[in-house]
């Protein structure tokens, strides 16, 4: 969308309710500082509502909105049924139910995320699926040789853009097996956000911090210590796990889950 402000600067004003500009009526036939009726500006309208038809699929009829009979109320509609799974139409819901129906989506996008155990990195050929559901996203990680402890990186997708990863918001469930003592080097995990062009930044760690053999071969978790941080678009979040190696090792090693929190940066 346009920004009223820098396209506008003399003929909007900038305020609390509208940080990018109100628009302002002109005082006399000769002043120049009301709001125009400008392209740019009423092509930011068509273009919203030709994006929004289009992307319902919906084909213009020619003819003016009116109360309805509105093809934007049917796109708006589709859009609520598409991300909601909820059918809803403004004519029996009602404003009230809308609002309810978007702010519910919102609230659900929000919280704790599974993340599939999809790997993008695995050195050395640490680990491998141990179960592959039919669409071929991993269900266990398993760490199949203990020569090396290795690493596998798995992507953290934001359920949309624009979130927080909240504070020590990455979780890893895992489970080791077949120990007589603990390994020599245990587990890791660490959450690194990667930029196109500047490389990955680590965002924290942590070590798994089993105390003995009953609690490691016991389903835990690893957290890493992280803050709160904001998510930009441009931004990937991975985790990146370490199995175990050194004396007392043993394959078999399992990664379970992987979860994220999220929360509204508004």
């Amino acid at each position: 969308m346009i920004i009223p402000s820098s396209k506008y600067p003399t003929q909007v004003q900038v305020v609390a309710n509208y940080p990018h500009g109100r628009a302002k009526n002109k005082v006399s036939e000769s002043d120049t500082t009301g709001f125009p009726l400008e392209k740019d500006w009423v092509n930011d309208w068509l273009g919203f509502c030709q994006a929004m038809v289009v992307h319902a699929g919906i084909t213009p009829t020619n003819t003016p909105e009116q109360v309805g009979v509105s093809q934007v109320m049917d796109a708006i509609e589709y859009l609520i049924d598409e991300v909601s799974g909820t059918k809803f139409d403004a004519a029996v819901d009602g404003l009230t139910d809308w609002l309810t129906i978007i702010a519910g989506i919102v609230t659900a996008r929000l919280g704790t995320w599974n993340i599939p155990l999809v790997m993008q990195t695995n050195t050395s050929d640490r680990f491998e699926y141990a179960s592959v559901s039919p669409d071929y996203i991993a269900q266990v990680l398993r760490q199949s040789s203990v020569a090396a402890s290795g690493g596998i990186r798995i992507p953290i997708q934001p359920p949309y853009p624009n979130l927080r990863l909240s504070e020590n918001g990455v979780v890893v469930d895992l489970i080791g097996t077949g120990h007589s003592s603990l390994p020599a080097e245990m587990p890791t995990a660490a959450v690194a956000v990667y930029r196109i062009g500047t490389g990955a930044t680590k965002l924290g760690d942590a070590t798994d911090t089993s105390v003995d053999v009953a609690a490691y071969e016991t389903l835990h978790t690893i957290t890493p210590i992280l803050s709160a941080r904001n998510i930009a678009a441009n931004e990937i979040l991975s985790v990146l796990i370490t199995g175990e190696a050194g004396a007392n090792s043993v394959a078999g090693l399992e990664i379970q889950a992987v979860t994220a929190t999220f929360e509204s940066t508004v």
